[in-house]
């Protein structure tokens, strides 16, 4: 199915669900020690999943938006 034909609740629950992963990478990030190499690369790898996850929804939300203005 087309992602400019979904209905707006599935975007709303795609945002919300966003929003909580990101929620839960930043916390992530800020509890991860930095001492270590691991620790950075957790943190960093973290914050690119905080960072994508609202871009590749904003991405989605763009088309789906461009599907409906076609009516």
């Amino acid at each position: 199915m087309a992602v400019g034909r979904w209905h707006a609740g599935k975007l709303l629950l795609l945002w919300g669900w966003g929003v909580a992963v990101v929620l839960l990478a930043l916390i992530g990030v800020t509890a991860t020690p930095s001492d270590s190499v691991f620790g950075v690369v957790l943190g960093l790898t973290l914050f690119a999943v905080a960072v994508a996850v609202p871009i590749a929804l904003s991405v989605l939300t763009w088309i789906w938006l461009g599907g409906r203005e076609q009516r």
